[in-house]
């Protein structure tokens, strides 16, 4: 239908629609029901993300809290990490097995087991009674092992000096960082 010029704005002889009184632009308005559809997959779409979004808060919060990377207190010292690696590399040299001592060492040791062969454990096994005096200097550390063997009347103690290395985010034993592990 064509409307005749009544002295407004619009341009005579264009086609309106005869409800809204809106220039007709032959592009069909989306259906009730295609609104409704659009509509609830929008609600799908943002609840999954706010749902996500509260998963990752949650995570980011617990590594925050714990002080796991990338969290990490730079100003901390890093001395769980280095118990553990300290208990790793015992455990390693306790199992006698060649690729657990290779692991539990920083790449600049590793050449060391070149030619060392598998053997069974060691009938005493060295247990880690402390690790302690741990200081930091960048990717390097030092710290105090005390380490014992045997029970009872025959237990025998000893501390040694460690070198430690950072490699990739993860602290080894590391004799080439510069301490011998004489004991002290």
């Amino acid at each position: 239908m064509t409307e005749p010029d009544r002295g407004t704005d619009r341009p005579s002889g264009r086609s309106v629609d005869p409800d809204s009184g809106a220039a007709a632009t032959g592009v069909a308005a989306p259906s009730p029901g295609a609104q409704t559809g659009r509509h609830r997959l929008a609600l799908k779409l943002g609840g999954a993300f706010a749902g996500a979004g509260i998963v990752v808060a949650a995570v980011f919060g617990a590594l925050y809290e714990t002080g796991t990377a990338p969290f990490d207190d730079a100003g901390q010292a890093p001395d769980g990490a280095i118990a553990a690696a300290t208990q790793t590399w015992v455990e390693a040299m306790n199992s006698q097995n060649v690729e657990q001592m290779r692991a539990s060492v920083c790449a600049g040791d590793q050449a060391k087991f070149a030619s060392t062969q598998d053997k069974p454990p060691v009938s005493e096994p060295v247990r880690v009674d402390s690790v302690h005096d741990v200081v930091v200097s960048g990717a390097t550390a030092t710290a105090t092992l005390t380490a014992s063997v045997g029970a009872g009347g025959n237990k025998q103690t000893q501390d040694f000096q460690l070198g430690y290395k950072d490699e990739a985010g993860t602290w080894k034993v590391c004799q080439s960082a510069g301490t011998a592990q004489a004991p002290k």
